[in-house]
């Protein structure tokens, strides 16, 4: 992560941030029941990709650097004890971009989604992404071998043109530790 990216966010941005805090809290719980120790397997006619998200990912899809680490930021959110004054926000203001859409993270689980290839914007490089069917969010993708990783939470309100891609048919959930498949939609 290139921190010249970020900054300390000031009086207001403070304030905004602290309005994000239960988002925050809240998704932290979803990710960690719903992604950690599991591979998501989503599968369109075409194509099947298998995500696998780790904890220190959770830090990057709401667009901040914490002081003391990824890891530690999402055991904070967990602990909903993550301290404002350890986050520093992204300098061209995407932060507030992706933590507008935080609230909908729950969707990339949902019934309505499509898989998109590979794509490259000024700021953001992609294998795949998960995008919901109406132009809300997606989770940008990037290949780590075997399996897709997150990397990105994206508020397509402000990305224009975003690939339509495929329509997914169906969401697995493979549990790590166990093995065990569940059919999530």
């Amino acid at each position: 992560m290139n921190r010249n990216l970020f900054k300390n966010a000031n009086l207001k941005e403070i304030g905004q941030s602290r309005r994000y805090m239960s988002i925050i809290y809240d998704n932290a719980d979803f990710y960690s029941k719903h992604f950690v120790n599991k591979t998501i397997i989503y599968t369109t006619k075409n194509k099947k990709i298998e995500l696998t998200a780790r904890r220190d990912n959770f830090m990057h899809l709401c667009g901040v650097t914490y002081i003391d680490g990824p890891r530690k930021f999402f055991n904070d959110a967990l602990d909903q004890k993550i301290q404002i004054k350890k986050i520093l926000i992204k300098k061209d203001g995407s932060t507030f971009q992706k933590l507008q859409i935080m609230n909908q993270f729950q969707e990339m689980l949902g019934p309505h989604l499509r898989l998109t290839g590979r794509s490259n914007f000024t700021y953001l490089k992609f294998d795949h992404s998960i995008r919901t069917n109406k132009s809300i969010l997606a989770l940008a993708l990037l290949n780590n071998q075997n399996y897709m990783i997150p990397i990105s939470l994206l508020n397509l309100k402000f990305i224009h043109p975003f690939p339509n891609g495929e329509k997914i048919i169906k969401i697995e959930s493979r549990d790590l530790k166990t093995g065990k498949i569940t059919i999530l939609n």
